[in-house]
């Protein structure tokens, strides 16, 4: 496998084991835990794939998905919660409205179905 994902979370364990696991599968993996810091970074890192958190205390996921669709972002989008004010599956729903080619919640029912998500979406 290779590929490049950025990973805007702002959950550091999180962050580490989805790292752990991408890296394992042989994609080229970078970190951001901020939205603002994950926008910098999609421009420099230029990723394949960008798994991006909807509730995060900087911007939010929708903000981040439509400052991507405005760059003209390329890269495929999954977008993760794991809930807050609301269900996290409303909040999941609309980040796919906006854009997110897929959507998972937190914590995943299995990494082996993320994974083989994020090939499928390699080489779409």
């Amino acid at each position: 496998m290779s590929g490049r994902v950025l990973i805007v979370d702002d959950n550091e364990f999180f962050n580490d084991m989805l790292c752990c696991f991408l890296s394992t599968l042989g994609y080229e993996v970078e970190v951001s835990e901020s939205a603002e810091q994950g926008l910098k970074k999609s421009l420099q890192f230029q990723p394949d794939l960008i798994v991006v958190d909807i509730i995060m205390p900087d911007m939010d996921g929708y903000d981040f998905l439509r400052e991507l669709n405005q760059k003209g972002n390329k890269a495929k989008v999954i977008a993760v919660s794991g809930g807050g004010l609301l269900d996290k599956y409303e909040y999941l729903k609309t980040a796919e409205l906006l854009g997110a080619d897929c959507a998972f919640s937190k914590p995943f029912q299995s990494l082996e179905v993320f994974g083989s998500k994020v090939k499928e979406l390699m080489v779409a």
